[in-house]
């Protein structure tokens, strides 16, 4: 006997073992009465008894990166070596859609209503998203031919129609499903298979394909065929060829459920007990946070083409346990302009979100600002390097970037400056601007001061911690008096200073807004030089112009008049002493400095930033942020951007508080 004859024969046993396998099935389904599930079970029994030992037919749910879930699906056809076993209960199972090579639906009786629901289930999983191909994958065979689809089969054990009548509502349904979602195989055993056959141009035969395939792949010279074939007895060898051909072009693809299913249910809150760093030896060492002092921010070189001076890239230092990272945003790769400052092997670089940032660098910030007459003279480009304010950061009790006011006042118009003068204009602005920012601060910490005064009061009281004798007018072991007249005193001082110092900062940018506060006739004329240049400005301080007024009389009346503080006054209700807040313009004063700060918080942070606006010239707007959007931890409302994309924001007045603007 031939070798030849001998491997046909072995395929011949192989081919009537599947049928007798099959038949097997048919009997005990017929004789037992089984149907649905059971029916499933012994398909999936069948193919995990032929099919190669990598795969696995199960049943249950796909789910995909984007937490995207399938329906419940009789038979799922999965790379069991690549994906870890979840079971949903006793024997379903959640597959990692990346891990699906094929899905089959088997229906008793395929007929027109049987195939329309095949259909529907077969796009359900085929719309799961897939991962790119990537480093992580391995091909199955050392051939380039390789498919990450999923293989859409639609079996049945018998049919009322024709195989020629299938066909026909197969045409039907295909005008009804993108190309992606279709089935790719349809078998009635024992009767017939419909599938799809390419024909090349100029070829006369026809070879049977199985479409499944990427999202990307290289368009063929060919008529794609939807053909039925009546295979009788040897239906099922079709079927088993697709499907053993596809699984053999399935790359390996390690795969998890998405990180928000598997961790569905553990905690939200992080306790963080300490920080660390890798230096550049490799060893993770604490990392302890240095004083909060804005003349340690970190230095910036900003690169610009020589000629256009459009900005290229802009480099910032960052320190390191005993070296610096550098974060660059812009155009030119951060490769390109490190090699000239390192030695043997360039550092690796990496994107994160939108910078680009190298690995831990032996970097000095010396060394960092030295970097300028590098670029220049190996390029032809200009660097500028741009040294941190001369501010400083008190402690303050304040929640950090998290806090609107410190992002917003603070940082927000300190880094606009940076981004938009030059160094020598950026020191005069700072100079100007320090006699609003520094009240400013103080400001706010005389607010939380009186809040956390009052707040903590009314507890002790409610309590009961410092009340030795509950009557109307209690015996206290601590009253707080003096230290909320004291917080209020400074807090009232603090505004005035930013009222008066707001013009002045305000003339770096050549407008004149000295009479804000002042008489009437003044505040008129000083209205009547600037609406023509300035009426959104004019507008605005219009409306700011009687909280101003109200703000002013209440210091002079401190000031002038002997005002002060009235003691707080107490009640007594059913044993419990409760606090009785004094008041300022009939408000509580916890209420009424709340008031004031948001007044003027939200007016510094506005009028500075028109004279921002008016000082941008070029391609360069100013934007807001919408509230909803901005970053929890950074909550910035204003950015620069270039004009025409978005919709520059313009100084009006809202009447809204700063923390709602």
């Amino acid at each position: 006997m031939s070798e030849k004859s001998t491997i046909a024969g072995l395929i011949s046993k192989a081919a009537k073992k599947l049928r007798d396998d099959f038949e097997h099935i048919r009997e005990t389904i017929s004789h037992s009465g089984e149907k649905g599930g059971e029916t499933e079970d012994k398909v999936r029994e069948f193919l995990n008894g032929h099919m190669p030992k990598r795969f696995h037919a199960t049943k249950g749910f796909v789910i995909d990166a984007d937490n995207q879930m399938s329906d419940h699906q009789d038979v799922i056809i999965y790379d069991e070596q690549s994906s870890p076993v979840y079971k949903y209960d006793g024997a379903n199972q959640i597959v990692s859609a990346d891990a699906v090579a094929a899905i089959m639906e088997v229906k008793a009786v395929l007929n027109k209503s049987q195939l329309e629901e095949a259909f529907a289930k077969i796009e359900e999983v085929k719309r799961l998203k897939k991962r790119p191909i990537s480093e992580m994958d391995q091909k199955a065979t050392a051939s380039t031919l390789t498919t990450t689809g999923t293989l859409g089969i639609i079996l049945g054990f018998g049919s009322d129609i024709s195989l020629g009548k299938l066909a026909e509502h197969c045409v039907e349904l295909n005008e009804k499903y993108e190309t992606a979602y279709r089935p790719d195989i349809i078998v009635v055993l024992d009767v017939g298979v419909i599938n799809y056959s390419a024909q090349f141009v100029g070829a006369r035969n026809m070879g049977d394909i199985a479409v499944a395939t990427d999202d990307e792949f290289v368009i063929p010279p060919c008529y794609v065929h939807l053909v039925a074939r009546e295979d009788g007895a040897f239906s099922l060898n079709r079927l088993f060829t697709h499907l053993l051909s596809h699984l053999a072009l399935y790359p390996r693809r390690p795969s998890i459920p998405p990180f928000s299913v598997l961790l569905e249910g553990t905690s939200s809150i992080v306790h963080s007990l300490g920080v660390y760093q890798y230096n550049t030896e490799r060893r993770l060492v604490r990392y302890e946070t240095p004083p909060a002092k804005l003349s340690e921010r970190n230095p910036i070189i900003r690169i610009r083409h020589k000629t256009s001076k459009e900005e290229l890239a802009a480099l910032t230092y960052i320190p390191w346990q005993d070296g610096g990272v550098i974060r660059k945003k812009g155009k030119i790769p951060l490769i390109a302009l490190l090699v000239w400052f390192t030695k043997g092997g360039p550092p690796h670089t990496m994107q994160v979100e939108d910078a680009e940032l190298s690995t831990v660098m032996k970097v000095t910030r010396p060394e960092f600002q030295k970097w300028p007459a590098t670029i220049e003279r190996q390029s032809d480009m200009t660097a500028t390097l741009e040294i941190p304010p001369p501010f400083e950061v008190r402690e303050t009790g304040m929640e950090g970037t998290a806090e609107p006011f410190i992002a917003r006042v603070f940082l927000g118009l300190i880094e606009m400056a940076a981004s938009i003068f030059s160094p020598q204009d950026k020191n005069t602005f700072d100079q100007r601007f320090t006699g609003t920012l520094n009240p400013a601060l103080e400001l706010r910490r005389a607010l939380v001061s009186v809040g956390e005064l009052v707040s903590g009061h009314k507890e002790a009281l409610q309590k009961g911690t410092i009340v030795r004798k509950a009557q109307v007018d209690p015996l206290l072991s601590e009253r707080i008096d003096n230290p909320l007249r004291s917080h209020t005193v400074h807090f009232l001082e603090m505004a005035d200073a930013i009222i008066k110092n707001l013009p002045s900062a305000m003339k770096f940018f050549v407008i004149n807004i000295d009479h804000m506060a002042d008489r009437e006739q003044r505040f008129a004329k000083d209205c009547e030089r600037n609406e023509a240049k300035h009426p959104e400005l004019v507008a605005y301080l219009r409306k700011l112009r009687p909280s101003l007024l109200d703000i002013d009389e209440q210091f002079r009346k401190m000031r002038v008049e002997g005002w002060n503080l009235s003691n707080v006054k107490y009640t007594f209700s059913n044993g419990v002493v409760s606090m009785v807040e004094p008041l300022i313009e009939g408000k509580p004063v916890s209420e009424y400095v709340a008031r004031v700060f948001s007044i003027l918080a939200l007016a510094i942070e506005e009028v500075i930033m028109y004279g921002f606006q008016r000082s941008l010239m070029g391609p360069i707007a100013i934007v807001e942020t919408p509230l909803e959007q901005r970053n929890p931890i950074n909550a910035q409302r204003f950015r620069r951007t270039l004009r025409g994309t978005e919709v520059a924001w313009q100084l009006k007045w809202t009447g809204k508080g700063f923390y709602d603007s």
